[in-house]
């Protein structure tokens, strides 16, 4: 793609950082003749912009919604509905025409980047997002003209993309220049000619510290609250805390709850799931009013993996008022078992071998034991009361404990749900970190017998006990963050017709894509473009990822290869063309989560799925890795088709997030390695009592896959040690590693090293275009 130059002033300074560029092409937006901006002439062509020219009036929005409100017939009174059509359409074509004679334009402001003291970071890529489609202030870095011109936002997360590759100048390092200012693009990128549609690159900084990381996806898709959203949860804590019960039963999910949680929803109460199977059964809701309290029923189940996916194979119920087990079985799966996740599920051949209870035995149990008192009380009949109360059921994360034995229970409490995850929602934290925090004792660390799934639902019981012993804001984390997606749903400015799209790699319904209106999970970068060639025409807001380039580069690898495969999706899915249904590890994994509160192994469910999920292709197959110089290509390729597809006057933003971490995370490997052998093995040097800070993260590379030894940039939960990193940089030490295993070294010029990799991964780019 080759791209016209701008011209006159656009190339009288010779390089970005050169003095005055950018104030001069800044205010140069201001400097414009009216007359010829009414003619058509390009009016930034002297300006300081991602893309100049012209946007059309082909393809908006407006004229979606014209075509839409003209696509009904009604033979009564059809005139006086042709006028108010008209009228619409007069009011439409006016805003059209506004739009296109005050085009969008961005402007990047030298006067402010050179005050800063870091490039642009995440959170200000995320602000600025919600400025175009939300109600968050304008950016100081960046001047917006005519933002109201704007349709839609497209942002795309492409880690890869490094200056060496797109034939960028090298940042200025002059003690009287800004190393953040933008950078030229050259005219013609023989490597990859996509990116000349873009005039400049922005350097940006990933979220981390000095020697570690952290995730770019979860800090863009997680940010503070607005003032008044802050103001609403504080007065809301202050009621909560005044109105203080102490039955259990008020942490009972809403059904809102439920919905978000991909729980299996009873058709009476919403009618947003579809048993995909008749085996499954709906316990009824009874209707009572009387003083006694509701019977809950701690639950945790266990599977083993069967030709037909996930299976149960194990049970254990514990009655919350005695704290006794009234229910213990294993269960033998209808079809083959070809994997028993022992690690898991704590499950063998020898558990199985002579049980003859199958799950229709285990439905019939529970559906004795959750029925209301009287068979004329549920909610449909709703002649009579129940003499008792619909039974509650307890769980973590207890969606997939439902999936598993099949049922639909209207009354439910999850442990992952009224307990916080430190960092605060949309992350959930493991069901053992939350027993370790809260309760003081440690289990599921039976290392390879698996989990016990009595002691994880007495972990649940006990948890809930505390919880109703601390009151509503017991096991919270005052943080004050939200999702994007929710605030874009909250502003004002925004409305209620606001609708964004999530098209990612995995399954984004079930992490950071919970909140959005519609999420395509895809297996490879063209189900990306697929998707987001689908997607932009219906919502305002669409976000994708391309990570085939990272992977090409060896900045990613793959999750555990012990880790549990992921369990078939069983919720609904709205009909998508030549789309099947994927796996969801985050909807159906293992019901107990690994100790780690910041894990995202598929075990650990993270987020809620969204309220429309878009299966994956059938041809998305997963494919070698094919050469760099291929993959390079097929990357600009598939930039060029998606921005071809692009309505008039769409903000197009892509950054890459992060650079190369491997460096990074080889060094805290080894830092890691060490401090772990200083911790179990012998130290070969005197100051063999000092001990390290073990709180080591490595990167949260590749746009939030995982990258070497964790994801996201969390690192694992560890004891805290005495020393400071400081310290342990001030000292050369080894460390035996025991077992003729060679010592591990950690010197004070490592410590440095690791800084100075750390710092080189965290540099992005961030690009900004306008489709005319």
């Amino acid at each position: 793609m080759t791209r016209k130059r701008p011209a006159a002033k656009a190339d009288m300074a010779s390089s970005p950082t050169s003095p005055g560029f950018a104030e001069e092409h800044a205010s140069g937006s201001h400097n414009y003749d009216k007359k010829k901006m009414k003619m058509g002439d390009d009016i930034n062509s002297n300006s300081f912009s991602a893309l100049a020219g012209h946007p059309s009036s082909g393809g908006s929005l407006e004229d979606g919604q014209v075509r839409e409100d003209n696509g009904g017939d009604d033979e009564e009174g059809e005139g006086e509905w042709m006028q108010v059509d008209k009228r619409k359409e007069k009011k439409v074509k006016k805003q059209t025409s506004k739009a296109v004679m005050n085009p969008p334009r961005f402007f990047y402001s030298s006067t402010e980047i050179k005050k800063r003291k870091e490039a642009i970071t995440i959170p200000e890529i995320r602000d600025l997002v919600l400025n175009l489609v939300a109600d968050a202030p304008a950016p100081t870095w960046l001047k917006i003209e005519n933002p109201r011109s704007i349709q839609k936002v497209l942002i795309l997360l492409v880690p890869g993309l490094t200056p060496s590759l797109l034939s960028l100048p090298t940042p200025t390092l002059s003690a009287t220049e800004s190393p953040f200012l933008p950078l030229s693009v050259p005219a013609s990128t023989p490597s990859f000619p996509f990116i000349s549609t873009f005039m400049h690159a922005l350097p940006t900084l990933a979220p981390g510290e000095s020697t570690k990381m952290h995730s770019v996806m979860n800090t863009f898709f997680s940010g503070p609250v607005s003032g008044e959203e802050k103001k609403r949860r504080i007065l809301e804590r202050i009621s909560q805390e005044r109105n203080m019960s102490s039955d259990p039963s008020q942490y009972c999910m809403t059904v809102e709850q439920m919905i978000e949680n991909d729980y299996p929803v009873p058709s009476y109460l919403a009618d947003v799931f579809t048993p995909p199977s008749d085996d499954w059964i709906q316990i009824p809701l009874a209707k009572y009013v009387g003083p006694k309290r509701a019977k809950i029923y701690a639950l945790d189940c266990e599977m083993c993996e069967t030709e037909d996916g996930r299976e149960l194979t194990s049970i254990c119920i514990l009655d919350y008022s005695t704290a006794e087990v009234i229910y213990r079985e294993f269960v033998k799966p209808s079809k083959p078992i070809i994997d028993y996740l022992t690690r898991f599920s704590g499950i063998t051949a020898a558990h199985l071998e002579s049980t003859t209870t199958t799950l229709s035995t285990v439905q019939q149990f529970l559906s004795s034991l959750l029925s209301p008192s009287s068979p004329s009380s549920s909610l449909e009949e709703g002649e009579e009361y129940a003499d008792t109360p619909t039974p509650i059921l307890l769980g973590h994360s207890l969606e997939s404990d439902l999936r598993a034995l099949r049922i639909l229970h209207p009354r439910c409490i999850d442990t992952s749900v009224i307990f916080h995850h430190p960092r605060g929602p949309p992350l959930k934290p493991g069901l053992a970190w939350l027993t370790k925090k809260w309760l003081g004792r440690e289990i599921q660390n039976r290392g390879e017998g698996g989990h016990d799934p009595e002691e994880d639902a007495r972990a649940c019981m006990d948890l809930l006990r505390r919880k109703v012993d601390g009151g509503v804001g017991f096991g919270t984390f005052k943080t004050d963050v939200e999702s994007i997606f929710v605030r874009i749903g909250r502003s004002r400015s925004a409305g209620e017709g606001v609708k964004s799209a999530v098209v990612d790699h995995g399954n984004p319904s079930g992490w950071y894509g919970a909140k959005a209106s519609t999420c395509v999970a895809c297996k490879n970068d063209e189900d990306v473009v697929r998707g987001v060639e689908d997607m932009i025409g219906g919502h305002r807001f669409v976000w994708g990822r391309m990570v085939e380039l990272a992977d090409a580069l060896g900045w990613t690898t793959s999750r555990d290869k012990d880790a549990p495969p992921p369990s078939t999706l069983t919720s609904t899915t709205i009909p998508h063309p030549n789309r099947i249904k994927e796996a969801n590890p985050f909807a159906a994994g293992t019901t107990s989560t690994p100790p780690n509160p910041f894990s995202t192994s598929a075990s650990d469910p993270l987020i809620t799925p969204s309220s429309t999920q878009v299966p994956v292709s059938l041809s998305s197959a997963s494919v070698p890795s094919p050469d760099l110089e291929t993959v390079i290509s097929r990357t600009n390729a598939h930039l060029q088709k998606i921005y071809a597809a692009l309505p008039s006057r769409t903000a197009l933003i892509l950054f890459t997030g992060h650079s190369d971490p491997r460096a990074m995370s080889e060094l805290n490997a080894r830092r890691g390695k060490f401090e772990r052998e200083m911790r179990f093995g012998s130290l070969s040097n005197s100051n063999s009592q000092s001990q390290p800070n073990g709180n080591s993260e490595d990167g949260g590379g590749a746009g939030g896959r995982k990258v070497y030894e964790k994801d996201g940039g969390i690192g694992e939960s560890r004891r805290p040690l005495k020393s400071s990193p400081s310290k342990l940089k001030a000292q050369n030490l080894n460390v035996d590693g025991g077992n003729g295993e060679e010592s591990v070294r950690w010197t004070s010029e490592d410590g440095r090293k690791l800084e100075e990799e750390t710092m080189k991964a965290r540099k992005g780019l961030l690009f900004l275009a306008l489709k005319p």
